[in-house]
């Protein structure tokens, strides 16, 4: 089409006339080539002509009579903006929701169960602060201390030592000359078991 040429005359690229027209250089490239096909309906088309005639400075009448004459007749019309596909639009039902609810009450068990599992198969923590490995001790009642999960059993050289609800523990046990060790025992209500040994030194007072 002769707009080619003028637009070449001028020394403009298609990305200028398409920052200038504010039309998408693959329609003038279109338009151009004589590609009606591919280009939206006669209406449209129009309008884009008039206005690259117009950034080209030629008359109007000249390249709309060049449109009314190549176009051809039959075309398929191509809206800029097609309407969006009424199908894909999703109604939130009330059986709709009642699934989605359902299957969220369903994943949301299945979660409590993963983690009852979690806790039915993992032993209870226990970190003991003291005494510390190879500490010397003195005969009679020693300090224990550290922390536990709040729902075990604690036991220390088989002596019940009691649990805070979070879970801290602070006793003292009583250790005789010939003790050689402290054995801590954190037993959860599912019969899983923790132990910690500390070696200790035994003095007389």
């Amino acid at each position: 089409m002769f707009l080619k040429e003028e637009r070449t005359k001028k020394k403009l690229s298609l990305s200028q006339m398409e920052r200038d027209t504010k039309i998408k250089k693959k329609f003038i490239d279109m338009i151009e080539k004589g590609e009606w096909n591919h280009l939206p309906e006669y209406s449209v088309t129009s309008g884009f002509i008039r206005t690259i005639a117009k950034k080209l400075n030629i008359p109007e009448e000249n390249a709309m009579a060049v449109l009314r004459r190549d176009y051809p007749s039959g075309v398929k019309e191509l809206p800029v903006n097609p309407k969006p596909d009424l199908k894909l639009k999703t109604t939130l039902s009330p059986k709709f929701i009642m699934i989605l609810l359902s299957a969220l009450a369903g994943i949301l068990f299945l979660g409590y169960l993963v983690y009852q599992y979690v806790l039915y198969m993992s032993p209870p923590k226990l970190l003991v602060s003291k005494p510390v490995e190879g500490q010397e001790v003195f005969v009679g009642d020693v300090p224990v201390s550290g922390k536990t999960d709040s729902d075990v059993t604690l036991t220390v050289n088989n002596q019940k030592v009691l649990v805070s609800k979070n879970g801290d523990f602070n006793d003292k046990i009583n250790v005789a000359e010939s003790t050689k060790e402290i054995v801590f025992i954190a037993k959860s209500r599912y019969g899983k078991e923790t132990v910690i040994v500390r070696n200790i030194v035994s003095e007389q007072n």
